[in-house]
């Protein structure tokens, strides 16, 4: 469907995915726990803002009684499904993978940076992650001594300031639509 875009000349708008903060929500993965995700993307909007970026924050449609207010100083918060609302960004950021909106996000021309813990449980598999950093950038993450995720912000702000190409779509052609 957006094999016809091209890629945005330069990255402007940044729209960070933002995680269901739903206090109810076992978590399926590491550093899937809302208050860590929470605190880590209050940490990379700041970083995206002090970086020059305008910062759009997606919130999750089902789950926007849980963050309101809390973006709002910070962020213009886009309520709107992802699907009809990704294409006023130039890049696009999601702290968690394991979301419907990284897939979508993969088929569209535009950047994309997912962060992964280093140590990912279960470990992903070798050649569709490889086929995957062909297409994206994966940033590795881990938790510091008070368990928080952390990241290389310069690593983030390098991945988001290289000129935008149109992206290798082999993971997108061979997983999502084989």
């Amino acid at each position: 469907q957006h094999a016809h875009e091209a890629p945005p000349a330069h990255v402007r708008t940044v729209m960070l995915v933002g995680f269901p903060m739903a206090p109810w929500r076992k978590p399926q993965g590491s550093a899937l726990f809302w208050p860590m995700q929470l605190d880590l993307e209050l940490r990379i909007i700041d970083l995206l803002k002090d970086a020059g970026y305008e910062v759009l924050y997606k919130a999750h449609p089902d789950r926007l009684k849980e963050i309101e207010g809390i973006f709002n100083e910070k962020a213009k918060v886009i309520k709107e499904p992802f699907e009809q609302v990704f294409g006023i960004a130039d890049a696009l950021v999601f702290p968690v993978i394991r979301t419907t909106a990284f897939n979508f996000g993969l088929c569209t021309k535009k950047p994309v940076v997912g962060l992964i813990m280093h140590d990912e449980y279960p470990p992903p598999l070798p050649e569709p992650m490889a086929l995957l950093k062909k297409r994206c950038h994966l940033l590795y993450t881990h938790f510091d001594e008070k368990g928080r995720v952390v990241f290389d912000g310069e690593e983030l702000k390098e991945a988001l300031a290289k000129s935008p190409e149109v992206p290798d779509m082999e993971f997108v052609e061979k997983y999502l639509f084989p």
